[in-house]
């Protein structure tokens, strides 16, 4: 039951507690025991299974290109999917909204940028590219054009054919946020576009590699590009352990000069295996002397004594440790 109240008013057969219910609805107030349909045992989904056909998407696409200039619709061209189950929504799900975007040939989709992330998968046409943060990026079917939110960007389409991509953004899900903004940028002339933007020369390597070569662009963006990933931490904790080696065997050519072993004829064994032991502390004797295979304990560090360092009278310092751990127990 309503009243004029904004606020959902509850009523009850008992007169106080109906009058205490009036006085909650007429503060803005509602109890969170009358709430059980937010609570279900199931999510409750809003949106249903559909299917735009290809075929429809560019046909309709293909007349707006025809009946719509591209200064209408905040200069872009495009055909929201609407989810039958979100009640005229212009979004394809609760938190994205997915559209089809058009850009006949010699169009220009001038720059803007907004809150909102997007992604851009291109159905057809070519000789056409996005620029994002100044940064070419050609558009082919089969592409993936990546604009992080608050990106400039805007689109070129220099070529002979028409250019159609799908477009989704997380609209709904910044909306619901009250955080969306918009913004238009001055345009920019056409450019040559190159066949491998910076972002595929700095992003796009196969996993472990990265770019070499004259080809590979200035990096002048906010933060430092990614240019390896899949790092072996073996490798990692065995060449830390070398530099450790490296650095003892200078120390000691430092205090005993002409007395130590010359570097050149000095060996640093770090094998990989015995490095990782060595971050592993008792996992191997323990399974070894005893059997106890250790396991997952989360932020929990089982059979670990707490350990510190103290000063002492003397000014110097003494470390008080204990592992109890079934390969040192009892020894």
């Amino acid at each position: 039951m309503t009243d004029s109240m904004t606020t959902k008013r509850y009523t009850s057969p008992d007169p106080e507690l109906d009058s205490y219910y009036g006085d909650l609805a007429a503060k803005d107030l509602r109890p969170l025991w009358e709430l059980g349909e937010m609570f279900t045992s199931e999510p409750k989904a809003a949106a249903v299974p559909h299917r735009w056909r290809a075929a429809d998407l560019h046909e309709l696409a293909g007349r707006a290109g025809d009946l719509v200039p591209i200064e209408r619709g905040g200069d872009r061209r495009v055909i929201g999917l609407a989810n039958p189950g979100l009640g005229g929504a212009p979004f394809i799900a609760p938190s994205l909204w997915a559209g089809v975007q058009f850009l006949l040939p010699g169009e220009l989709a001038p720059p803007h940028r907004h809150t909102a992330a997007a992604l851009r998968f291109i159905l057809g046409g070519r000789g056409a590219y996005t620029v994002v943060d100044g940064d070419s990026i050609p558009m082919t079917p089969g592409d993936l054009v990546l604009t992080p939110g608050w990106t400039v960007h805007e689109h070129h389409n220099p070529g002979d054919e028409p250019m159609v991509w799908l477009d989704v953004l997380d609209l709904p899900l910044v909306i619901g946020l009250e955080a969306l903004f918009f913004e238009q940028r001055p345009g920019n002339p056409a450019q040559q576009c190159p066949a491998r933007s910076a972002s595929e020369m700095f992003y796009g390597q196969s996993a472990g590699l990265v770019p070499v070569g004259n080809q590979t662009p200035a990096f002048d963006g906010p933060s430092s590009p990614l240019t390896r990933v899949g790092v072996s931490i073996g490798d990692s904790i065995a060449g830390l352990y070398g530099a450790f080696g490296a650095v003892m065997a200078l120390l000691d050519r430092q205090r005993h000069p002409g007395k130590s072993i010359p570097l050149q004829d000095r060996i640093i064994d770090v094998a990989l295996n015995e490095s990782i032991y060595s971050m592993m502390e008792s996992l191997v004797p323990d399974y070894l002397a005893h059997g106890v295979q250790r396991h997952r304990t989360g932020g929990r560090m089982e059979g670990i004594a707490p350990s510190n360092a103290y000063l002492c009278a003397d000014a110097k310092s003494v470390v008080i440790a204990a592992i109890p751990t079934p390969s040192s127990s009892g020894t």
